[in-house]
């Protein structure tokens, strides 16, 4: 069962402290659709912190 935990105080540096196991839901703020963020997309600059 999934459970949703929502983040009110949102960093940048947020992404740096998640755990690979917990799925990022984001929302774009001009048409409200939600989705899973996909980790894997991100530039390769942001990724190389993602590993420390």
């Amino acid at each position: 069962m999934r459970r949703f935990v929502r983040i009110l105080d949102w960093t940048p540096d947020y992404m740096n402290v998640c755990p690979h196991h917990i799925d990022i839901l984001v929302e774009c703020t001009a048409c409200g659709e939600t989705r899973e963020f996909q980790r894997d997309k991100l530039y390769n600059a942001a990724r190389a912190y993602q590993r420390h």
